[in-house]
Parts: structure tokens; sequence; C-alpha cells
């Protein structure tokens, strides 16, 4: 059942079945159960596979076996040269499976294995190799310890002076773990060598000669602080005045650090010290027990802000007092809390003699309210201006030149569609009962907008007679876009007409449906030979080279209409531009009585399709 990863699916199967059981030896949860356990044994299945799995995979153990006894039969020692690569990889692999297997984890090591091993000397030659290689750099790195101790007068290697400070720091490491009974690698051999030249075990900051220096320093510093003390009244010196301020910020860390068991520098001897000026050790970033004046002038400050804008709701951009407002909120959560806070009761009264709102939440409310109330203010102003145009025109329909006033009336129709959608909007029930009031629509019809119906209607009234006349000429009411204006107007109806088809806004009305199709108006363009003889002769004569110049970039009065834009106002204050729409040809003929007429018609360059 050994069945190679590589092999896909399946060996990738049988590799994860190897590790679910392991898991669930290891007491974790995963989705090896014994009913599966019984069902893969009972084919034979093996849980530990070898390095591949299977009785091949063996026969290389052996082969490789044989040749490690050749190699040390010839050298005399278990260390293969660097000339046999893959034997000195398979004897690598050895001892790392060797170490698994001591540890307990998951390895391919056997007893068969192990049993080989050391009856050639392999693992027994491994140990004595290792220890005499640790042993001599042990050595190495002690000499160089007492080179430093003969230099400096102590042993307390800094760990960042490099590889001798990191070996000196791991020395006091394997020492407590030897002292807790745990295998590491000190040795009474190593504490005796290292105890006689004054190796210190616990690392205390001793009063060497560099120490004297930095004890003298400190001294210096705290003169400075009782200086600092008899001027001021405190010990809170702020960490952005200097030196001092810093220096005052590294005893309390230190102290700190004293405190939860790690290396410090703090002494009993500094502490007394500091506490005999009274030293805080943790303060408030707020100076209030230092100078309770800095709390009463910020708190006028408050009060001057109320009476200027009424209310105490200081933005933290106001950085001094804005900072100072959001810290007093801080400080009376932590007191609610039972937290360590300087909110006194004293302070609470103040603040809520004038307001002060200690939650934000009603804060925020004030202020939509205050917007609200701005909002709505200017509503009402554009609402009487449209009541003003409505009174002198007669409707509500602004053209663009109206500028802020048609935005406005154009943002309610947006926001009552949203409202009718059920999606957020800003449109109330009271606002579209005074907009219904006085008659606004909101939904226009194409180009009420601009000039009102009355100018559109006329518009579309001149157009259809111009078709009229096409129609009388040419016999059919299919208009070149090319044209000019009455082509491109063509177009634009049979776009309307497919989007209100499609159920889209369009101003196509049924009275317009019945006025064009009275006249033979085709929706959908079809072609005929009769309506093009002269693409008719061109086929007849460029039959093969009309056949490779299909291109859809013509308008030929053959083709579909298709509008660019669904506004009319658009498209005739575009009259001279150049139309650059696409429509797919229409190959089918509605009106053709013979297979001629309704066959194919290839696309002809510069005439468009037939």
């Amino acid at each position: 059942c050994n069945v190679p990863r590589k092999l896909g699916a399946l060996g990738r199967w049988v590799s994860k079945q190897r590790t679910q059981y392991r898991f669930s030896k290891e007491g974790k949860s995963f989705s090896m159960t014994n009913e599966r356990v019984q069902k893969l044994e009972s084919i034979g299945f093996q849980w530990s596979a070898g390095p591949r799995g299977g009785k091949p995979n063996e026969e290389v153990w052996n082969a490789r076996f044989h040749e490690f006894e050749a190699s040390k039969a010839k050298h005399g020692q278990c260390n293969v040269p660097a000339m046999s690569f893959e034997l000195k990889s398979w004897v690598l692999v050895q001892r790392r499976q060797y170490r698994l297997y001591k540890e307990g984890k998951h390895s391919t090591m056997t007893d068969e294995r192990i049993a080989k091993l050391e009856s050639s000397g392999f693992l027994a030659d491994e140990v004595k190799q290792n220890s005499k290689h640790f042993e001599k750099m042990w050595n190495a790195r002690f000499h160089e310890l007492e080179a430093y101790k003969a230099k400096n007068g102590h042993c307390n290697v800094p760990p960042k002076s490099g590889k001798l400070g990191r070996w000196v720091d791991r020395q006091r490491t394997h020492y407590r773990f030897y002292k807790e009974g745990k295998h590491f690698y000190m040795t009474d051999g190593r504490i005796q060598k290292l105890a006689s030249i004054g190796f210190q075990w616990s690392l205390v900051l001793q009063a060497t000669h560099k120490e004297n220096k930095l004890e003298i320093a400190w001294n210096g510093r705290f003169h400075e602080l009782e200086a600092y003390k008899a001027e001021h009244g405190h010990c809170n010196v702020p960490p952005k005045s200097g030196t001092l301020g810093v220096w005052v910020s590294a005893q309390r860390r230190q102290y700190r650090l004293s405190k939860e068991g790690k290396l410090s520098s703090m002494t009993e001897e500094r502490v007394q010290k500091l506490e005999s000026i009274g030293f805080q050790w943790s303060v408030v970033k707020e100076l209030d027990k230092a100078h309770g004046i800095f709390w009463d002038v910020r708190f006028q400050e408050l009060e001057a802000y109320k009476a200027k804008y009424g209310h105490c709701n200081v933005p933290v951009r106001t950085v001094t007092l804005g900072s100072w407002v959001s810290q007093q909120r801080t400080l009376y959560r932590l007191s609610k809390e039972g937290k360590s806070s300087s909110m006194t009761d004293e302070r609470i009264r103040q603040l809520e003699s004038i307001g002060f709102q200690w939650s934000l939440v009603s804060c925020v409310r004030v202020v939509k309210m205050q917007r609200w109330k701005t909002y709505e203010k200017m509503w009402n102003a554009r609402f009487h201006e449209l009541e003003a145009y409505k009174a002198k025109h007669g409707h509500c329909n602004l053209p663009r030149s109206s500028g802020t006033l048609r935005r406005w009336a154009d943002t309610q129709r947006s926001q009552y569609r949203l409202m009718k959608e059920g999606l957020s909007s800003r449109i109330t029930d009271e606002r579209v009962q005074k907009l219904e009031s006085i008659g606004f629509q909101w939904s226009l019809n194409w180009g009420d907008v601009l000039r009102g119906d009355k100018t559109l209607d006329n518009r579309w009234h001149t157009r259809f007679h111009e078709l009229e006349a096409y129609k009388a000429k040419h016999g059919h009411c299919n208009v070149p876009t090319k044209l000019g204006k009455l082509g491109r107007w063509v177009k634009a109806q049979r776009e309307h007409y497919r989007l209100s088809k499609e159920g889209k806004h369009s101003s196509m009305t049924n009275e317009r449906v019945r006025r064009l199709e009275s006249i033979g108006f085709q929706w959908s363009v079809y072609v005929s030979s009769e309506i093009c003889p002269t693409m008719q002769m061109r086929i007849t004569k460029n039959d093969a080279a009309a056949q490779e110049s299909v291109s859809p970039m013509d308008d030929g009065h053959c083709r579909g209409a298709v509008v660019s834009s669904n506004n009319d106002d658009e498209m005739h204050d575009q009259a001279d531009a150049n139309d650059f729409s696409y429509d797919p040809p229409i190959v089918s003929s509605s009106q053709g009585e013979n297979e001629d007429e309704s066959k194919f018609r290839p696309f002809l360059l510069g005439t468009g399709y037939c």
C-alpha cells in the first residue's frame, strides 16, 4: 500500500492518512477514526512507510549502508569525504532521523536500522566526534573570555559585542537549565572553569571602573532633579524638556523592569534616593497634582468657548483645548470603570455645571440636528425659487441654463426615484407633497426640460412633414443619416421606439407611433435591391472585391439606425457632427417577392449594406 506521492491524488491521500493517524496518536482532534484504522490495517496498510515506503526503499537503504561500511573500512572513520556526495547526504539524513527518533518525533529510523548503525560504530563515532568538536569550540570561547577578563577586569561581556557576548549569555542560560534539572550542555567541569575566573551566573551591575562612571553620571542627574524639584515643586519633568526629562522617564522604566523581575539598573539605593525627594513612579499625563492651576485654566477656556458657540463639543483639531476636552471624557470613563484616574467629583460637578456632555453620541445627535435644520432652510429657499419660476413660466421644467435651481430639481427627482426603489433617500413625504402641490413632474419626457412640450411637439411635427415630403419623392422613409438633420431624426425615432419597447425612458408616444406607421415608416430597416440600384450595380461589377471590403463603420441609407444618445436636443445641437454609431446589418427582407431580393447583400466600402 506504499503509493508514492508523485503518482497523484491517491499518493497524496495515502500520505495524508499516515499524517492523520500520527495526529490522532498525539491526542489531536482529526478525522482518523477507529473504523478507518481497522479498514486500512485489514489490507496491510503500513503507518510508517520509511523514507519513501516499501521494500525497494529498504533495499536502497541497505545498499547505502554497505557503501558506508566500505568507506569506513577504507578511511578508518565515519566521516564520508565530500566527493562522495550521495553517500554523504545519506549519512546526514541518518543523523537527522536518529535525532528525531530520540526526541520522540516522527522518524524513518527503525530499531533494525539503529542496530546496524551501532554495529558499525556509526552512532558511537557520531557522539564522539560531536563531543570533541563542541568541546574544542567551547574552550576557544573560554580563552577569549579569559583575555576579556584580563583586559576589562570582569566577565560581563555585553551580548551586542558579538560572538563572545552571545556565548557568555548562553552559558548563563545553560547553567539555569542545569540547576532546574533539565538536560543541557553545562557540565561540572565547565562550571569550575568559569567560576575560576570570577564568572557571575546572575548578572547584577557591579561597580567596576566603567560602572563607577555611570554611577557618577546618575548622581549628577539626580542633583539636577533636586534643583528642578526646588524650583517647580515636583519631579514630573516632561520628556521633551531635554536630557533631564529623558533621564526621569528612564528611571521609571528601569523601576518597572525591576518589579517585573527583569534585568534592570535600578537598585534599592537609587529607589530610596528618588523617593526621598517625592519622586512618583507612576505619573498621570496631566500635571494636576503638580500645579492644579493647569486644569482651572483649561476649564476657563472651555467656559469662554461655551459662551461663544453655545456648546462644549470642542473639535480635536483645536489642538490644546480639544485634546484636553477629549482627555476629560477618557478620565471620566476610567473613573467609572474603577481604574486609576485624576477625575474627581469636584471636577465632574464643574464640567456638568456648564452642560458638558460625557458621551459623544449625544454630541453627534446635536450636530446632526443642527445640520438638518440648515439643510431644511436651504431646501425651502430653493423651493420658493421654483415656485417663482412656476408662476412666471407656467411649468417646473427648468432649462439647463437655470444653473443651480435646475441641478436642485434634478436632485429631487433622483432622491424620489431612490425612495421608490426602497433605497436611502433624503426626500420626505412632506417635501413630496410640497413639490406635487405646484405641479412638479417626477418623470420628464425627452426635451421637456429645455423648452416645454409645446415647442418640442412643434419641432417633431416639422421633421415629420419633412419625412412625408421625402416619402413622396423617394417612395420610402429610409432617410440616410448623412443627409443631415432629417436622417439623424429618423434614426432617433427608431432608437426611441426600441427603448419604449424595452420599458426604458423614451420620448416615443403611441400617437407618434401611429403617425409614423401611417406613412409606411419601418422600425427595423430591411434591405431591398429596389432601394439601392446603384449598390446592386456595384455588387455585379465588383463582387470579388466587395466580399473582402466589409467594414461596419459607414452610414448608408440601407443600414439599421442606432442613436448614440437618448437626448434629442443634444442630437439637434450636434447637427453638423459626424455620426460614429454602428448597427449590425439586417439581411432579411419582408418586401422582396423573389429569391434574389431576400439574399444577403455584402457591404461595399463607402456605400453601406444592400
